[in-house]
């Protein structure tokens, strides 16, 4: 069974090429032998300018030459590029505007499509020796219903799908590419939209049509019903096509990733698909929201997957092969799980991106206080403090990445119930009450630059600058946002406005400011973004 990691370079931060380096290093220490570089428009096309445009994206020299040293490592080199949808980049450009369907999703049929995707194909044989292509396919929920619908009248989306598979399949063969892709569109389609279902059955007049060689990856990131994965896996051998499966290491839950969380749902799911015939087992880093969080606090979670893939399972033996391996402590670095430590995530075993969302929840608006009244006191000095400590148990070039943390911490310490703190006193009409909450406003800046610091100086270690535009309007907005509510506060107290409108209002109940899928945008703000 090949073993093999996907990076995601393509969602707002892609690492230096030394940074790729070092990666590709830890992947081969672990016992890895193929990783998966999600680039999807950054690779440089000279046909299209476009791609990677401003976005820091790789050159076919920069890729081959790390195509080059990754074989000298033994791990080979695979590269994934979306070739249906997740284009939502590129939909902002008036040169690809004509060719996107709906949503984020390519027009199919359209010559403009082909010769887009004839490019960028020859691109990555340029610079990528290994036969093997990951082409996406997934999550392009509404294709065929936008100006395909408008252009053509309705089709049988399942045959529009595999219209574009053939075709991309074409392609890829014509390049010596054997492609690979995503399962979840064949199960959406056949199933109103849902992927896991113990229920979900792929018609045969389907299964039939799907070209010969393609590889078939079943992706899962946190079902641990056996049941469910048990049918899952059955469905998929049903397409007789070579078959991968994809977990985990959640590194898209805010600042702070969900190792420990990761793992045990990798426990569950592996001995089942290590027993189930699968060619392949990738285990997946994501970087969705912005890519907080950094790919290389998820070590620990890579490590242990292949640990478990390897048959090991005792905590303990893995922790000492870690640093027999590393030189690094294994509970050192599972420290960065900490900000999201919550009285509902205790035991930090499950996703959660609770720490993100309390660090941009509005003092004024409150979104998540409804929730988060319910949960209680959350401990971030305590998390501070064991990140602290176990930043000189790391490797020096990683401890930027428990400084940032630790800095993340500092902060939420004062704001995350601040909002709460502030309706309170405020609807009691308590200005005295309001006046002794100045300072921690105060204080709330003041730490909030420490943290806009420390994770600056992360970013520029390890990656390239392009995405960094992202946080400082992230955080600068918030910077703003914290001191224009302390403002309009002294203002109130000291009678120079009558009323504050936003916490005049009661808050009515929101989503769990725990959920893995709060992102930014949704939010931040009861307004698009």
């Amino acid at each position: 069974m090949n073993k093999g990691v996907f990076l995601c370079l393509s969602s707002n931060a892609n690492l230096k090429v030394e940074s790729l380096r070092l990666f590709i290093d830890y992947l081969a220490l672990f016992g890895y032998d193929t990783l998966e570089l999600g680039l999807d428009d950054m690779i440089k096309i000279p046909e299209e300018p476009y791609y990677g445009y401003l976005r820091g994206g790789y050159t076919i020299q920069e890729l081959s030459a790390l195509d080059d040293y990754a074989r000298e490592k033994g791990i080979e080199l695979v590269p994934s590029c979306q070739m249906l949808g997740h284009f939502g980049r590129l939909k902002k450009i008036p040169e690809y505007e004509s060719i996107i369907d709906i949503d984020d999703i390519l027009l199919i049929g359209e010559e403009r499509t082909t010769l887009l995707l004839k490019h960028l194909i020859h691109a990555l044989r340029l610079s990528f020796k290994t036969k093997r292509i990951n082409i996406g396919f997934d999550e392009a929920h509404h294709v065929g219903l936008g100006k395909y619908l408008d252009k053509h009248g309705y089709r049988n989306r399942f045959d529009l799908l595999l219209e574009h598979l053939h075709l991309v399949n074409s392609l890829c063969k014509e390049k010596g590419f054997e492609p690979e892709m995503w399962s979840d569109m064949f199960f959406k389609l056949a199933n109103k939209g849902v992927y896991y279902d113990k229920k979900v059955e792929l018609p045969q007049s389907v299964l039939e049509k799907i070209p010969e060689g393609v590889r078939i990856c079943y992706w899962d990131y946190f079902t641990t019903d056996e049941e469910t994965l048990t049918h899952m896996i059955k469905e998929h051998k049903k397409m007789n096509r070579p078959l991968s499966f994809a977990g985990t290491i959640t590194n898209f839950a805010g600042f702070a990733p969900a190792n420990r969380a990761s793992i045990a749902i990798l426990e569950k799911q592996l001995p089942i698909v290590s027993q189930s015939g699968f060619e392949s087992v990738l285990i997946t880093v994501w970087g969705d929201d912005g890519n907080d969080v950094g790919s290389f606090s998820c070590l620990p979670g890579l490590f242990a997957a292949s640990c478990l893939l390897d048959g090991e399972r005792d905590e303990k033996r893995i922790s000492r092969m870690f640093f027999e391996k590393t030189g690094m402590s294994y509970e050192a670095f599972l420290a960065l799980d900490e900000p999201n430590r919550t009285p509902v995530n205790k035991d930090l075993l499950h996703a959660s991106v609770s720490s993100k969302s309390l660090f941009y929840n509005d003092p004024f608006l409150g979104w998540k206080d409804f929730a988060l009244e319910k949960v209680g006191f959350i401990d971030y000095e305590a998390a501070k403090d064991k990140l602290q400590k176990a930043k000189g148990m790391v490797a020096k070039e990683f401890r930027s990445l428990f400084e940032k943390e630790a800095a993340l911490c500092s902060f939420l310490e004062r704001k995350y119930d601040l909002g709460i703190k502030t309706r309170a006193f405020y609807q009691k009409r308590d200005k005295e009450g309001l006046r002794g909450l100045l300072p921690a406003y105060r204080e709330c800046e003041k730490r909030l630059a420490l943290f806009e610091k420390k994770f600056r100086k992360e970013w520029f270690l390890f990656n390239r600058p392009y995405g960094w535009d992202i946080q400082t309007i992230r955080l600068g907005g918030l910077a703003l946002r914290i001191k224009e509510c302390r403002e309009r506060l002294s203002l109130y107290i000291d009678g120079k406005i009558e009323r504050i409108d936003e916490l005049e209002e009661n808050l009515l109940p929101y989503a769990p400011f725990d959920s893995a899928f709060n992102m930014y945008s949704g939010f931040v703000s009861v307004r698009n973004l």
